[in-house]
């Protein structure tokens, strides 16, 4: 299921929008698996789980909804408490339970997914060579949302929360159905206490959950407003800095720091290699040259440290997902950029390993 996405996702020539991410229409290293793992690092999943299970909820509603019309009834026929609220205040169904532009209509961002206009791609600038070494440890507009990690809910790229990404019908939608799903994500994510409590700002807080003897037309649009709040949450914090780190990098901050305790160990080594030939005036001079490996490893490792990029890894074609975990690069855009630095970051080690192999190659000799 995951690679046929992959191949049905269109060809993008700039950086995607979250939009395009959820809705699933992007490729690694810049896919929704991924995205969940960039958010699983920073401890900011239960954001996009909550996202998706109440994505699921609407859909369970949509479906709902459409098998009223299909059974040639209409919802005000079959639901008119819902019908009524949905005239006065407005729905996100407006279009399936046949509102039209007749009623008011509560703009969604599942909606806007499917139309990435309404988000405008985020394409932020290359970073400079101070802020490609710099990690950013919290989150910026989103860090209310940050609460303990749970076990992880992805499986070879599928989803295996409580909220499946496709609804199961063994039978018809039944306002029973509707409710136990709304239930479930009150219960999960909004209640006091909870398993996977997120931060929503006091306007929009659920303090209760309402019983069946209040009537079920709040179900299908409870949780929208909440479901909008966090994607612009997303939007504006944490996926700029995963576009960032997938389109001009390709390291996880561990393995980043492996290679740079890698890069002083080697750069230590060519120093006192290349010292060592200096005070013991070794001849022939020409083996000083020797010390082009360690001063090369060094450089290797360093750069791809302040960088967040490994060229080798871009040479195959990959991107870490986890430390020492890959995945291939698929889409487009994102192997030109990374290839076009990777050409840029060769270039920096070799020219630094050239100056340290001439200097410490053509100054004299000096036994002590």
């Amino acid at each position: 299921m995951a690679s046929h996405a992959h191949s049905s996702a269109p060809i993008l020539n700039r950086m995607p929008s979250l939009g395009e991410v959820l809705s699933r229409r992007t490729r690694p290293p810049v896919d929704l698996f991924c995205f969940y793992l960039f958010l699983q690092r920073e401890g900011s999943e239960d954001a996009l789980d909550f996202w998706l299970d109440v994505q699921q909820h609407e859909n369970l509603c949509r479906a709902y909804f459409k098998d009223i019309r299909k059974s040639g009834r209409s919802v005000a026929d079959a639901w008119p408490a819902y019908w009524d609220q949905a005239n006065r205040r407005g729905s996100v169904y407006a279009k399936v339970i046949g509102l039209g532009s007749s009623g008011p209509y509560f703009p969604s961002s599942d909606a806007d997914a499917e139309k990435s206009p309404a988000h405008p791609p985020h394409t932020p600038e290359p970073p400079s060579p101070v802020e490609a070494g710099r990690r950013s440890p919290t989150l910026a507009n989103v860090s209310g949302l940050r609460r303990p990690s749970t076990a992880m809910s992805w499986s070879r790229g599928h989803r295996t929360s409580h909220a499946p990404t496709v609804i199961p019908r063994s039978a018809a939608i039944t306002h029973d159905d509707l409710y136990a799903s709304a239930e479930r994500i009150f219960v999960r994510y909004l209640a006091g206490g909870s398993e996977k409590e997120i931060y929503l700002p006091p306007s929009l807080r659920v303090h209760s959950f309402p019983s069946r003897e209040d009537g079920l037309e709040d179900i299908p649009d409870l949780f929208h407003a909440q479901k909008e709040y966090v994607f612009r949450a997303l939007e504006g914090g944490v996926y700029p800095r995963f576009l960032r780190a997938k389109g001009f990098g390709n390291l996880t901050p561990v393995s980043s720091l492996v290679r740079l305790a890698l890069g002083l160990f080697f750069l230590w080594f060519a120093f006192t290699l290349a010292f060592t030939f200096i005070f013991l005036d070794y001849k022939p001079q020409r083996t000083r040259v020797w010390v082009i490996l360690p001063f090369f490893l060094a450089s290797y490792c360093l750069l791809a440290f302040r960088y967040d990029l490994d060229p080798l890894l871009v040479l195959f074609n990959q991107s870490e997902t986890t430390p020492f975990r890959t995945i291939g690069i698929e889409e487009p855009y994102i192997k030109k950029l990374l290839v076009g630095r990777s050409a840029l970051v060769i270039g920096l080690i070799t020219l630094l390993t050239a100056a340290l192999t001439v200097l410490f190659v053509l100054v004299p000799g000096h036994r002590l």
